[in-house]
């Protein structure tokens, strides 16, 4: 990651794809794209510090429980996102209109 870090920073794009990442890798990036199971689009966009951007999207969309203190948010987005697919009709599921 440090070597993707540095390509980054050089002004070059990079892309790549990235499962289960730990807090300090997941951290390092700028933004995300988070895809659910079949393709659809969950979140595009900046992380920001600590992921703070994509908390504070997630925890927006209705039935999403806030991100525990100390939790990876990596690891809560995943749970999160597994926890949508699984939802009854009729709710908001983070990345879907009502």
């Amino acid at each position: 990651m440090q070597a993707l870090r540095r390509i980054a920073d050089a002004g070059h794009s990079v892309v790549a794809t990235v499962h289960q990442p730990s807090a300090s890798i997941f951290f390092q990036m700028d933004r995300l794209l988070l895809l659910r199971r079949g393709g659809s689009t969950v979140y595009f966009g900046p992380l920001g510090k600590n992921g703070s951007s994509l908390v504070n999207y997630l925890e927006g969309c209705d039935g999403v429980r806030p991100l525990p203190r100390g939790t990876n948010p990596a690891d809560w987005m995943l749970e999160v996102v597994g926890e949508a697919g699984k939802a009854a009709s009729g709710t908001t599921a983070p990345g879907t209109a009502a």
